[in-house]
């Protein structure tokens, strides 16, 4: 009877994510000339597997730590970002990304830059940063909350595989549409990329907003980067993209993840 329900979920799910699909055919051109109705769409896009884990989990009575103190791995998070930043945009760099600041900082005096430095900080990073932890918990309750809760008892690795292949074909109309030139290859790559970090400080930081803090933070710290080091064309997106992927497969390394005595430790 419960698999019964998860396969529910998952029906419902990647039927929304098809009609989804079918929306942005129709209605492309719509959402370019008004942007606020796009961005209200991708919210609930975005929020609805996790109206699904709330909905299904309370009538499995399943309890999704959604809002439990995280530990001090899951408090990485933040600190963590901004390396993986330093890192994608020195390999960007490498690869004919965009390495000119923005004019922004090549006027007025130095404390005018500071001020401006702050402010990005505060308002791209951080304000931003919160906007995509909310946004993406949507996600992180279905994935790494109420499917992990269902799948986990599988084993590591093949509860894993099933919940990234969800997660890959949820993400599907972002990749057929987007306009930044092999983005679309990129956007699998990176998903593969963040799957163990994700559910590292989803187990380690014993909370389902440790992964989506993760998340929103480093789409966060991506847009600081176009911001600070503005692109003239797509094709720089899709080199940032890229080069994010390194310093995830790093990270993995250094936090030992690709060994299963680690998974061992913490699950």
């Amino acid at each position: 009877m419960r698999l019964s329900k998860l396969y529910i979920s998952i029906v419902c799910l990647l039927g929304i994510g098809f009609l989804y699909s079918l929306f942005l055919v129709n209605f492309d051109k719509m959402l370019q000339l008004h942007p606020l109705y796009g961005a209200i769409i991708i919210f609930f896009y975005n929020w609805f597997p996790g109206i699904l884990a709330l909905i299904f989990a309370r009538y499995e009575k399943i309890k999704l730590p959604i809002f439990a103190k995280p530990s001090k791995k899951g408090i990485l998070v933040l600190a963590i970002i901004p390396v993986i930043m330093a890192i994608s945009f020195a390999l960007s760099s490498l690869f004919w990304g965009s390495t000119s600041l923005n004019p922004l900082f090549q006027i007025g005096s130095l404390a005018m830059h500071i001020g401006l430095g702050i402010g990005i900080f505060i308002g791209a990073y951080c304000f931003t940063g919160l906007l995509g932890t909310l946004l993406y918990l949507g996600g992180e309750l279905y994935w790494r909350g109420y499917l992990w809760d269902k799948l986990k008892k599988m084993g590591l690795v093949k509860s894993m595989a099933i919940i990234t292949l969800l997660w890959c074909l949820w993400q599907m109309p972002v990749v057929l549409f987007s306009k930044a030139p092999g983005f679309s290859f990129s956007t699998i790559f990176l998903n593969l990329a963040l799957v163990p970090v994700l559910f590292y400080f989803r187990i380690r930081g014993k909370s389902i907003l440790a992964p989506a803090a993760f998340f929103g933070f480093f789409i966060s710290g991506f847009s600081t980067l176009l911001i600070i080091f503005p692109v003239t064309d797509l094709r720089s997106v899709s080199i940032y993209s890229y080069s994010t992927i390194v310093p995830l497969l790093l990270c993995s390394v250094a936090f030992k993840l690709f060994s299963p005595a680690t998974w061992k430790k913490i699950i």
